[in-house]
């Protein structure tokens, strides 16, 4: 593998360090990165388990080889080959790998500001060929209306009237449960099981430019109110913009507008019902690809928005996924 980082990317050429790594969920830990600094011959592999300097150092969980790091006006450029099973996070050498980058400019990994980001990346992939390919073969019959190719992996028949799909987020009943509406706006429960363990206090669903908790447009449920039935369930869900990790940074937001909106509960568990235009909010939806989707809900059971602790996560999911089961019908 290369990194390269070209001259006005932002990267330093002649100081500073820059890395990539491979991440669990799209978040900075836990995760294998390898980084580079300006003036060594070559990268080293570091482990990354937390948010803190302390908690990025060299390891020797993942191992590196044919390693090589060259700069010069055009840029910098870090070569190095690793084992695919190695380390926390292996490499998936087909489907999504959650890369991770950041880049500083002090002689060590630090604090890389907003010089950072992540993307998925498929290694499976095969760029077109630089010259002109030979003619493609007469297209296939399309298939019959009744067996439309579908991936009954990716998601499944929702359980709950009026949705059409369906992804347990968690796998353990905390479910994202979706229905498109014409082409501009997306209908959405989130469907919190008493399996989950995200029933008892505020549980949020949200887009995410990145699968980081921000820049994110999220939905959150459950909160506290005093309004009376049948008051109490549209008053129960909020919308929120989120602009850092800080509490202070979780606000109520007016530009992601959600609506109607509907909240129930019983001992089996509890649902958030929201509407969302495709447009709206810092993270528009898509309806065929990749959306970054974030969750989190309560540790403790409180219905006022606080820190989630380790009850947090991110999906890819597909808003265009057909499941078997309802494209047969």
């Amino acid at each position: 593998m290369a990194v390269e980082a070209r001259a006005g990317s932002g990267v330093p050429t002649n100081r500073g360090w820059f890395a990539i790594a491979w991440s669990k969920t799209g978040y900075m830990f836990p995760a294998d990165a390898v980084v580079g600094v300006a003036g060594s011959s070559k990268p080293a592999a570091y482990a990354i388990e937390g948010y803190s300097g302390t908690t990025v150092g060299p390891t020797s969980r993942f191992s590196l080889g044919n390693t090589a790091l060259a700069s010069g006006t055009s840029g910098i450029v870090m070569r190095f080959t690793r084992n695919g099973t190695d380390g926390a996070v292996p490499v998936k050498h087909s489907g999504a790998n959650q890369i991770i980058w950041a880049f500083g400019s002090s002689s060590r990994p630090t604090d890389h500001g907003m010089n950072r980001g992540g993307k998925a990346v498929d290694f499976s992939c095969l760029p077109a060929p630089s010259s002109s390919p030979p003619p493609p073969p007469p297209p296939k019959p399309s298939p019959p209306p009744s067996a439309p190719p579908c991936k009954p992996s990716a998601c499944k028949r929702s359980s709950l009237p009026g949705y059409t799909a369906s992804v347990d987020l968690t796998g353990k009943g905390f479910v994202l449960h979706w229905k498109r509406q014409g082409r501009q706006s997306l209908s959405v429960a989130v469907e919190a099981k008493a399996s989950s363990g995200a029933h008892k206090g505020w549980f949020a669903l949200g887009w995410s430019k990145t699968g980081s908790m921000f820049p994110a447009d999220v939905a959150v449920g459950n909160l506290a109110t005093s309004a009376s039935p049948p008051a109490k369930s549209a008053a129960a869900v909020a919308a929120y913009g989120i602009s850092g990790y800080a509490a202070s940074a979780v606000k109520p937001s007016s530009k992601f507008v959600i609506g109607p909106i509907g909240f129930s509960s019983t001992a089996k568990g509890a649902i958030m019902r929201f509407s969302r235009n495709k447009t709206d909010g810092s993270v528009p939806v898509k309806y065929k690809g990749v959306n970054r989707i974030i969750w989190a809900f309560s540790p403790d059971g409180s219905k006022t928005v606080g820190y989630h602790k380790n009850n947090w996560g991110t999906k890819a999911v597909d808003f265009g996924c057909v499941p078997c089961s309802n494209a047969i019908k």
